[in-house]
């Protein structure tokens, strides 16, 4: 049986959210718990008591109450740093789609992409997955590497 995966869906469209949660639901490779919040104070709220058992993060930018998509971002980012990001909007731009990939997040997808093709959510979801626990095992890896060098340099002390 598949673990099931935690999703935070940061969406203040009904109507988009209706839509998500049944590409999801419906889709989804995996089981999934998918939580909603419609404002960022509302998501914020939500990562902070989750402690950290979110595993994936879909975010549209144009919140009530942000400034900028790239404050909407930022404040997400900063409140949940290990945890992928796929942006979800309405935007067309691909600089600043390349931009926002640059800046951390796992993906960028057009919400009316979705509507004609509900496969490319999952994708960009199951794609970020794979790519967030590949990375952290790049970094176990560095850890160990850096944990090798010190001790045979004769400076490991023996915690980590």
């Amino acid at each position: 049986m598949s673990k099931q995966t935690t999703i935070l869906l940061v969406e203040d469209s009904k109507l988009c959210v209706h839509a998500m949660k049944n590409v999801i639901e419906h889709k989804a490779s995996t089981p999934v718990n998918l939580l909603h919040a419609q404002t960022m104070q509302n998501a914020l709220s939500t990562l902070k008591d989750s402690a950290g058992n979110i595993d994936l993060i879909l975010l549209d930018l144009g919140l009530p109450d942000t400034s900028s998509d790239e404050e909407s971002f930022t404040k997400i980012k900063s409140a949940a740093p290990n945890t992928p990001i796929v942006v979800l909007t309405g935007r067309h731009d691909h600089d600043f789609a390349n931009h926002i990939v640059m800046d951390g997040a796992q993906d960028y997808v057009n919400k009316d992409e979705v509507s004609a093709n509900p496969k490319l959510l999952i994708n960009a979801i199951d794609f970020a997955l794979s790519r967030h626990r590949n990375q952290e095992k790049v970094v176990e890896k560095l850890q160990q590497k850096e944990q090798v060098i010190s001790w045979m340099s004769g400076q490991y002390s023996g915690t980590a």
